[in-house]
């Protein structure tokens, strides 16, 4: 049976997770700033952690500027209905209470714009994509 936790970023995870095959260039980089990293992690209005097993398989947050960050796994497909619920509500709260929300989404990344659509974000233009009280209906 598979063990799914979602929980506050811990300062390992950013060496602990592998990225998906379209993110791998950027796993080096990661890994060597994981320290500063997990520091904007922390710095953020939110940033949680998925383990799946006992391996990191996403981690995601939203900077005090509003902008939506993630990472993950090629492992990730089995916690993904559970993370969906996490980082929603994180990003309807943070709308609530501090204002928009938005993500600058990749459009040749089929993945991304999918999951920022599931995530309740609406495209604005180019590459961004938002949520804010307005769409909200609030």
């Amino acid at each position: 049976m598979t063990s799914i936790l979602i929980r506050r970023t811990e300062p390992d995870d950013f060496r602990r997770i592998t990225l998906q095959p379209f993110d791998a260039e950027l796993q080096d980089t990661i890994k060597e700033h994981a320290d500063a990293m997990y520091q904007a992690a922390m710095d953020s209005s939110c940033s949680l952690s998925c383990e799946q097993d006992g391996e990191v398989v996403g981690i995601g947050g939203i900077l005090q500027s509003g902008e939506a960050w993630q990472l993950f796994s090629p492992d990730c497909r089995r916690a993904m209905l559970i993370m969906v619920k996490h980082i929603r509500a994180a990003i309807i709260n943070h709308v609530l209470t501090i204002g928009e929300v938005y993500a600058m989404i990749d459009p040749d990344r089929p993945n991304a714009l999918r999951w920022a659509a599931i995530l309740g974000l609406y495209h604005s233009e180019g590459q961004k994509w938002i949520l804010n009280k307005t769409l909200l209906g609030v």
